[in-house]
């Protein structure tokens, strides 16, 4: 039997009027090669690909994987017609780790990754991203001219949940959530028709795609807002976990400070490993350049003892959000 894959002329045999997979006919009729079925290669990719172990799982009728946004029309045109009754997801990076976040059991699933192209304007003050990719896709791009953008703190983090859903990154002291730093939006609606949203067309849902995740569309393309950024310092520290109350103070420092320094970035995490015990890691990042590689801000974590390691260093965004990745490897969670 041909695989609709690799023939996209040839329609699946697995695929029945009488089952419950009506739905995928429709869309493999109306986009042939781009539908995978539980009997595909592609299927199964995709679904290894989920970052949590929940989310691949899950096993949806079939996944959709569109090449632009006219394929993304063409597929909500079909699942949310008015008779259609099958449930759908959207499925960006594939990062948010709750089950059902990003893939659907007996529904659809679209695959976003295929739209991941990344293009900064002729000015270089804003940056147009596909909603299938990846922040360290964006940032190898930023980073080779100079720039950054508000965006996810580890590389292998998706582009779409993370700034529908609102977004922290390194620099949300200085700009505020990532959404916060979307000018406009490419999103295709209930009725398939493809619209901007911004501060003056449909300002309205522009607003409330601000955390709005998936509920009024899906977004192809996000228009954000960029800035000069060189090199800067951050790292990792690593300390024994009787170091805990130490910890806390110079957390509540540094948050609890009238002048908070906007500048700095702080992720704190208390862990355990079999076989190694507890651990407090500390992500320190400053964003703006300092003359002593040693900000003032950061000295309270810098002088606690019983460090077990330590990576500070000078680097870039990608550098950095590669290193906090690594510490949450594909399928552990």
């Amino acid at each position: 039997m041909a695989n609709a894959q690799n023939d996209p002329l040839v329609r699946p045999s697995n695929i029945t009027e009488s089952s419950n997979n009506q739905i995928c006919t429709a869309l493999f009729e109306a986009l042939p090669g781009k539908v995978s079925l539980p009997s595909d290669s592609g299927y199964d990719a995709s679904l290894k690909s989920y970052f949590s172990q929940q989310e691949a799982e899950i096993t949806p009728y079939c996944i959709v994987s569109p090449l632009n946004e006219s394929d993304v029309s063409a597929a909500i045109k079909i699942l949310a017609a008015p008779d259609s009754t099958t449930k759908f997801a959207i499925r960006g990076g594939g990062h948010t780790v709750w089950k059902g976040s990003a893939n659907i059991e007996d529904g659809v699933t679209i695959d976003m990754r295929n739209l991941n192209t990344v293009k900064v304007s002729e000015d270089k003050t804003v940056i147009s991203v596909g909603a299938g990719a990846l922040w360290r896709d964006v940032y190898t791009v930023t980073d080779s001219l100079g720039l950054a953008t508000s965006g996810g703190r580890a590389a292998q983090v998706g582009v779409g949940g993370l700034t529908t859903g609102g977004g922290l990154s390194f620099f949300s002291a200085r700009y505020g959530f990532v959404c916060d730093n979307v000018l406009s939006y490419d999103i295709v609606l209930a009725d398939g028709s493809l619209v901007s949203a911004n501060e003056t067309t449909n300002p309205d849902l522009w607003v409330a795609l601000r955390g709005g995740s998936n509920n009024f569309g899906v977004v192809t393309k996000f228009h954000l807002r960029t800035f000069p950024q060189i090199p800067f310092y951050g790292g990792q520290v690593f300390y024994s976990l009787d170091t805990a109350p130490q910890q806390i103070d110079a957390f509540a420092q540094l948050a609890g400070a009238e002048d908070f320094d906007e500048n700095a970035s702080l992720i704190t995490s208390f862990s355990y490993t079999e076989g190694v015990g507890g651990a407090i890691q500390n992500s320190l990042k400053y964003v703006s350049p300092v003359l002593n590689e040693k900000p003032a801000v950061f000295q309270p974590f810098l002088e606690i003892g019983g460090q077990l390691g330590q990576t500070m260093r000078v680097s870039n965004v990608t550098d950095f959000t590669t290193e906090q990745g690594a510490f949450s490897a594909d399928g552990f969670r």
